[in-house]
């Protein structure tokens, strides 16, 4: 007699779902997202520590061969890994421009990071992972995640309390806690911020106040760090 399936048992729910051998695997010539080494490494390092754990998106080519979609870095960093098979879901004999709208869809709708909320939980880790091991699979640099760990028992609250008297020193004290990706400042401590931040337009060339806020930051995370 044979096994009787629980009802929470996972299953074979769609057809479209397949492994797919890498060697029949196309990247897309239209694919628009930009290629970045030092993430390329990372995305290298991240899949020969965990495997796939994303699968990909691929439309049916002649001679049975298929396109991916959505992963044609992913594919880069799976034969870089040696794997061979990889899980896709195959969108089947359909349109170029079909693969196109699911592969728009799929990469621009994903939801923004709350960077205060990534840096507590990334607080949570750093007693398991040490910081260069969570550089070589994070899209983080070292000083970043050192940024972060500070950040997560920064105390906001002092620092915007008294940003009227605040001096170039204390900024620049300050600034060593933030990473590019951490600024949600009170409206009054970030026209502070800016005003002083602002004096790196002329050295960098940059179009914005928050970008001057971004270089600035991450140069002294990065000093810091040296």
């Amino acid at each position: 007699m044979g096994r009787v399936k629980r009802q929470d048992e996972a299953r074979v729910v769609d057809r479209n779902w397949i492994m797919v051998p890498l060697v029949r695997c196309r990247k897309a010539p239209w694919n628009y997202k930009a290629d970045d080494e030092d993430k390329a490494a990372k995305l290298l390092a991240n899949i020969k520590r965990n495997g796939q754990v994303e699968n990909i998106i691929v439309r049916e080519l002649p001679l049975g061969l298929f396109e991916v979609a959505n992963g044609n870095h992913r594919l880069d960093a799976f034969l870089g890994a040696g794997l061979t098979n990889a899980l896709a879901y195959n969108l089947g004999k359909v349109k170029v421009e079909v693969a196109q709208r699911v592969a728009v869809e799929t990469n621009e709708t994903r939801f923004e990071t709350d960077r205060a909320k990534l840096a507590a939980l990334l607080d949570g880790m750093f007693g398991t992972f040490p910081i260069p091991d969570l550089a070589e699979t994070m899209p983080f640099s070292a000083s970043e995640l050192e940024s972060m760990r500070q950040l997560a028992v920064f105390d906001m609250a002092s620092f915007t309390g008294r940003h009227d008297d605040q001096s170039f020193s204390d900024l620049h004290a300050a600034s060593r806690v933030f990473t590019p990706m951490t600024l949600r400042l009170p409206a009054a401590a970030y026209e502070v911020w800016t005003r002083w931040l602002g004096h790196c337009n002329a050295t960098y060339d940059l179009k914005t106040p928050e970008d001057c806020l971004l270089k600035a930051i991450t140069l002294a995370s990065e000093k810091e760090m040296t």
